[in-house]
């Protein structure tokens, strides 16, 4: 096992700059940038991990693992404040002890981000918010910790759903509820294809019956860009009776645009889309969704880095949870009339 004073040998330091470096109190002393980058270096190369156990106990505290949530900062804030619903919701019903350490990042600090994984004391790490871009730079790289990420991986453990089985329940759900002439909101700036959901979603419209366009242009992912898309999907297909969004801030600026200047078209082309963030439950109607389980795949993402899930954390596990159905007014087989 590599100690600390490995790292001070191969730095050319002391063991108490070590110390100072990596515990965050090298500009308080005023350690030089050089030196610290030496420090740094070192850790690296010798993949050096402090004993946050022994550190503990002997400052007389009881050891609880440290989890890091990689948290992109691209996406909707209500989508951290679900995950940590989860993940509270974890430590109560299996009365785990643990601490939870935030890391924003964005498209470019991804390589910053991986580096904070490799220097750090955490345990583990969930990656929230993250597309398959990042997953493919994550997974080239070397970590010593246990990691989950909620898309399909090859290398690291995954919470998943089954995004193909979204699109097949959102077009029998449509279809039922009358819609001839459907409209999908595919392409979304900073957001994966979901290619598997919208074929899916076409190819079982056109087994129904169902008229399906692709809107091919790109939006940007908030309340305005659903406002947009909306207004130029009714504009672009007149006969249009049905809205297909793939996230549900998107379907909220849609629902609110359709309410305010359509009127009585308003009325008759119904919408539906995937989350189940707030925004789905406050826009006037409410917004039909298939369920995204932010809580529950945090839940399932605290057990499997404490290992209540009875898999191995070390080797590679992949839990799928099951694809649910929300029904409201946006898109219901009843005539909505409160406008």
């Amino acid at each position: 096992m590599v100690k600390i004073k490995d790292v001070a040998a191969k730095a050319g330091v002391s063991v108490s700059t070590v110390s100072y470096v990596i515990n965050g109190k090298a500009e308080q002393i005023r350690i030089s940038e050089v030196t610290q980058k030496k420090v740094w270096e070192a850790v690296e190369e010798l993949n050096y991990r402090p004993n946050m156990q022994a550190k503990k106990l002997k400052t007389g505290q009881a050891f609880s693992p440290t989890y890091a949530v990689l948290w992109n900062e691209r996406a909707n804030s209500n989508l951290l404040e679900r995950f940590m619903s989860g993940v509270q919701e974890a430590r109560e019903k299996e009365k785990l002890s643990f601490e939870i350490v935030i890391y924003p990042y964005n498209h470019h600090t991804l390589a910053d981000a991986c580096n904070y994984l490799k220097k750090s004391y955490c345990s583990g790490a969930i990656w929230l918010g993250v597309n398959m871009k990042d997953v493919e730079y994550a997974e080239k790289q070397d970590f010593s910790i246990p990691m989950v990420v909620f898309v399909k991986s090859e290398k690291f453990n995954s919470v998943i759903i089954d995004d193909e089985k979204i699109g097949i329940i959102a077009a029998e759900h449509m279809a039922d509820c009358g819609c001839k002439e459907i409209v999908v909101i595919q392409r979304v700036k900073f957001m994966d294809d979901a290619e598997g959901r919208v074929t899916n979603f076409q190819q079982r419209c056109m087994d129904l019956g169902v008229n399906v366009y692709i809107q091919d242009k790109e939006y940007e992912y908030s309340i305005e860009g659903g406002m947009k898309a909306a207004m130029e999907a009714v504009r672009d297909y007149p006969k249009v009776d049905g809205l297909y969004y793939l996230m549900d801030i998107m379907a909220a600026g849609g629902v609110n645009w359709l309410s305010f200047h359509r009127g009585e078209i308003g009325r008759q082309v119904k919408v539906m889309s995937h989350g189940n963030a707030i925004f789905s439950k406050c826009t006037y109607p409410q917004i039909t969704v298939t369920n995204m389980p932010i809580e529950e795949m945090a839940a399932e993402g605290i057990r499997i880095l404490s290992g209540k899930n009875n898999s191995n954390v070390l080797e590679q596990t992949c839990v799928k949870l099951p694809t649910t159905l929300i029904e409201r007014e946006s898109c219901t087989k009843k005539r909505w009339e409160k406008y």
